[in-house]
């Protein structure tokens, strides 16, 4: 197992964190517990924004690609996250090694494409 880190319910194992649920489980609770303000960060969702919504506070660089886009825009309106989509060959629109944090949430999960943008020493959190 890789090294206990943060709490009592997930370990980092490389760059990927695998969490161990109980009754009390959270994601955004894991989410809150790694994003730092000085981070860049994405989430992979399709829940138009919930999970985003209900984050304590934001990094400096923080998007959201969700499938949801409309509801998305109106329930994040208030929050400082940008809305963006994939490009047109489905591809993440971001430069490589740009991101420190990679939430996926209820989204297929491109593995490539997640390597291709996560900073050396990032956190990749899948639900």
């Amino acid at each position: 197992m890789g090294e206990r880190m943060r709490g009592q319910r997930h370990y980092i194992v490389n760059t990927f964190v695998l969490i161990v649920a109980n009754e009390d489980y959270q994601f955004v609770d894991v989410i809150n517990d790694y994003v730092e303000p000085q981070d860049h960060f994405v989430c992979l969702s399709t829940d138009g924004g919930e999970l985003v919504e209900e984050m304590i506070t934001y990094p400096q660089v923080s998007f959201l690609i969700d499938r949801k886009q409309e509801e998305a825009k109106v329930r994040l309106e208030e929050r400082p996250v940008r809305l963006t989509t994939l490009t047109k060959d489905n591809r993440y629109p971001f430069k490589d090694q740009k991101m420190d944090v990679v939430v996926c949430y209820n989204e297929n999960f491109n593995p490539d494409e997640g390597k291709r943008i996560m900073k050396e020493g990032g956190t990749l959190l899948i639900n």
